[in-house]
């Protein structure tokens, strides 16, 4: 799962490079964010932050105003 300290953010014991830990939140089992990025467990996604929503069923599923996605990666326009 998700950790961190005042100085960093780590998901299963790995470091997520670049993750701020004052603004870092768990969205979901295997998503979260900060104020910057969307995280899907220790990647940074690339998506759009502002539309981005977590499928309400499966928690490895998401989708923006361009994309969906599974565990993180685009799967459809």
């Amino acid at each position: 799962g998700y950790t961190k300290d005042k100085n960093a953010v780590y998901c299963d014991l790995k470091l997520i490079k670049g993750a701020n830990p004052k603004t870092f939140e768990v969205l979901a089992r295997k998503h979260a964010r900060d104020d910057k990025h969307i995280y899907y467990l220790q990647q940074t996604m690339s998506c759009d932050y502002a539309s981005f929503k977590l499928d309400p069923t499966l928690d490895y599923l998401s989708s923006d105003k361009d994309n969906k996605y599974s565990r993180g990666v685009i799967v459809s326009d």
